[in-house]
Protein backbone atom coordinates (compact mmCIF):
# COMPACT_ATOMS: atom_id res chain seq x y z
CA UNK A 1 0.00 0.00 0.00
CA UNK A 2 1.29 3.45 -0.85
CA UNK A 3 0.85 6.68 1.05
CA UNK A 4 1.68 8.90 -1.91
CA UNK A 5 0.43 12.47 -1.51
CA UNK A 6 -2.60 13.43 -3.57
CA UNK A 7 -4.49 16.60 -4.42
CA UNK A 8 -8.15 16.94 -3.40
CA UNK A 9 -10.83 16.00 -5.92
CA UNK A 10 -12.07 19.62 -5.82
CA UNK A 11 -8.65 20.97 -6.81
CA UNK A 12 -8.35 18.38 -9.58
CA UNK A 13 -11.78 19.48 -10.87
CA UNK A 14 -10.72 23.14 -10.80
CA UNK A 15 -7.61 22.21 -12.79
CA UNK A 16 -9.66 20.35 -15.40
CA UNK A 17 -12.00 23.36 -15.72
CA UNK A 18 -9.04 25.71 -16.10
CA UNK A 19 -7.41 23.60 -18.81
CA UNK A 20 -10.44 22.29 -20.70
CA UNK A 21 -12.89 25.19 -20.36
CA UNK A 22 -10.35 28.03 -19.94
CA UNK A 23 -12.01 28.85 -16.61
CA UNK A 24 -8.97 30.75 -15.40
CA UNK A 25 -7.57 34.21 -14.82
CA UNK A 26 -4.03 34.45 -16.20
CA UNK A 27 -1.26 36.06 -14.17
CA UNK A 28 0.73 38.11 -16.61
CA UNK A 29 1.03 36.05 -19.77
CA UNK A 30 0.58 32.65 -18.14
CA UNK A 31 -1.40 30.39 -15.87
CA UNK A 32 0.34 29.18 -12.71
CA UNK A 33 0.42 25.58 -11.50
CA UNK A 34 1.89 23.87 -8.43
CA UNK A 35 3.35 20.40 -8.03
CA UNK A 36 2.36 17.92 -5.32
CA UNK A 37 5.94 17.41 -4.11
CA UNK A 38 7.62 20.73 -4.77
CA UNK A 39 7.85 23.55 -7.22
CA UNK A 40 5.75 25.64 -9.50
CA UNK A 41 5.18 25.84 -13.22
CA UNK A 42 3.50 28.02 -15.81
CA UNK A 43 1.65 27.42 -19.06
CA UNK A 44 1.44 30.44 -21.34
CA UNK A 45 -2.11 31.63 -21.89
CA UNK A 46 -1.52 31.42 -25.64
CA UNK A 47 -0.58 27.75 -25.37
CA UNK A 48 -3.56 27.05 -23.15
CA UNK A 49 -5.98 28.73 -25.58
CA UNK A 50 -4.43 26.72 -28.42
CA UNK A 51 -4.83 23.47 -26.49
CA UNK A 52 -1.09 22.98 -26.00
CA UNK A 53 -0.25 21.97 -22.44
CA UNK A 54 3.43 22.95 -22.40
CA UNK A 55 4.33 23.54 -18.78
CA UNK A 56 7.59 25.30 -17.90
CA UNK A 57 9.01 24.48 -14.47
CA UNK A 58 9.80 27.86 -12.91
CA UNK A 59 12.78 26.46 -10.96
CA UNK A 60 14.54 24.45 -13.66
CA UNK A 61 13.17 25.95 -16.87
CA UNK A 62 12.40 22.44 -18.12
CA UNK A 63 9.37 22.24 -20.43
CA UNK A 64 7.06 19.24 -20.36
CA UNK A 65 4.15 18.75 -22.74
CA UNK A 66 1.06 16.91 -21.55
CA UNK A 67 -1.57 15.24 -23.74
CA UNK A 68 -4.51 16.46 -21.66
CA UNK A 69 -5.64 17.70 -18.25
CA UNK A 70 -5.68 14.20 -16.79
CA UNK A 71 -2.04 13.62 -17.77
CA UNK A 72 -1.08 16.95 -16.20
CA UNK A 73 -2.87 16.04 -12.95
CA UNK A 74 -1.49 12.48 -12.96
CA UNK A 75 2.02 13.98 -13.12
CA UNK A 76 1.26 15.91 -9.91
CA UNK A 77 0.36 19.35 -11.30
CA UNK A 78 -2.74 21.40 -10.41
CA UNK A 79 -3.84 25.00 -10.82
CA UNK A 80 -2.30 27.37 -8.26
Amino acid sequence: MTNAPSWSEDLKALTRAAVEDLDVTPRGDGVCFKHIRAGFGIISFGDLVSGRLRLRDTDTGDVTTFADADALIEAGWVID
